[in-house]
């Protein structure tokens, strides 16, 4: 959830530049429609700063870690099979579209690739995934 909760807040980002309105509006409705604190908040604060780390500061949850979550989360639908031992009637079959974790993993992967063609070796927390939703937007 907290990685659809990004995609959403990346989306809504270039949604209010699309309409000419600043970022921080973002910052007014998760802080005052949702109960504070939260991962919403915190991630849409690091998101507008554009607080990603990349300087050496020690991040959160790094891209690398993203990937490698996202990448379970890809293979646990792949390699379901279409068994499942919980109330659910049908399971997803394997390859289904997961639309906000193919995407997320693949802004992932790209700023990961990016960075590496780069040399770029610092952590960078999994938030600046944003600079290749941006990147992809706008070429």
């Amino acid at each position: 959830m907290v990685y659809g909760f990004g995609q959403v807040l990346g989306e809504t980002l270039l949604l209010l530049d699309a309409a000419g309105l600043p970022r921080d509006s973002l910052r007014d409705w998760t802080s005052h429609v949702l109960p504070a604190p939260n991962l919403v908040d915190l991630y849409c604060d690091k998101m507008v700063s554009r607080s990603f780390g990349g300087d050496g500061r020690p991040v959160g949850a790094a891209l690398e870690v993203a990937q490698k979550d996202l990448r379970l989360m890809r293979g646990l639908v792949d390699e379901a099979g279409g068994s499942s031992s919980n109330s659910s009637p049908d399971p997803p079959r394997p390859g289904a579209p997961l639309p906000v974790l193919d995407g997320v993993l693949g802004e992932v992967s790209g700023l990961l690739d990016a960075r590496a063609a780069r040399g770029e070796e610092a952590p960078m927390d999994w938030s600046a995934f944003l600079l290749e939703l941006e990147a992809r937007a706008t070429s």
